[in-house]
């Protein structure tokens, strides 16, 4: 998958990170519809998988960006139970293909052999 020139993990992950930023703002306008409390809950739950997915998407490291990303996932569980939106879906399944398609070890290119360089 290839989407504006990225790989596939980072071009599920912003997909996720824009349907969680979507899905935060429709459980916002629908907040009025409920209680404080589970309006609060609802925007919050929204929130948490949305921030866990821009933390992976700048994370310096590939065990880290792959670990925020299935934190996220885990984050959207609930959400997806409690909200029940559609636009939670879209961001569990985006973020089981983000996962599911992050390479476990970076590639050979990425990697620079370093001269250790001691200067006195």
């Amino acid at each position: 998958m290839r989407l504006m020139g990225l790989s596939g993990e980072r071009a599920a992950a912003a997909l996720a990170a824009a349907f969680g930023i979507a899905n935060v703002l429709f459980q916002a306008a629908s907040a009025s519809d409920r209680s404080a409390p589970e309006a609060v809950l609802a925007i919050a739950g929204a929130l948490a998988p949305t921030l866990a997915i821009l933390v992976a998407w700048w994370a310096p490291a590939l065990p880290v960006t792959l670990a925020m990303l299935v934190v996220a996932m885990l984050l959207a569980l609930p959400e997806l139970v409690l909200a029940g939106s559609l636009l939670a879906l879209l961001v569990e399944i985006l973020l089981v293909v983000a996962v599911a398609s992050t390479p476990l070890e970076p590639s050979p290119r990425a990697r620079k052999r370093r001269k250790l360089s001691i200067v006195f």
